[in-house]
């Protein structure tokens, strides 16, 4: 995460790093909650293909810099 304040984004939901897993709102009803215990799907799966994830996102915002700097169609 770019911010020392976002970096705890990932474990947030990640419930292997929290007992109990993690409560929020149902989408579209704010008043209802629910609890997730998730596993362990993104901080572990994220690092395995984080050489991978990097050179893509660092891919697709050179092609929208070009497309803004109107050097690029879409």
């Amino acid at each position: 995460m770019p911010t020392r304040d976002e970096a705890v984004l990932p474990r947030g939901l990640d419930s292997q790093t929290r007992t109990g897993g993690w409560r929020h709102p149902v989408f579209g009803r704010r008043d209802t909650w629910a609890e997730s215990d998730g596993g362990s799907w993104f901080i572990e799966p994220i690092a395995d293909e984080r050489d991978e994830i990097a050179r893509d996102v660092r891919g697709v915002l050179k092609d929208a810099a070009g497309w803004v700097a109107g050097r690029r169609s879409v």
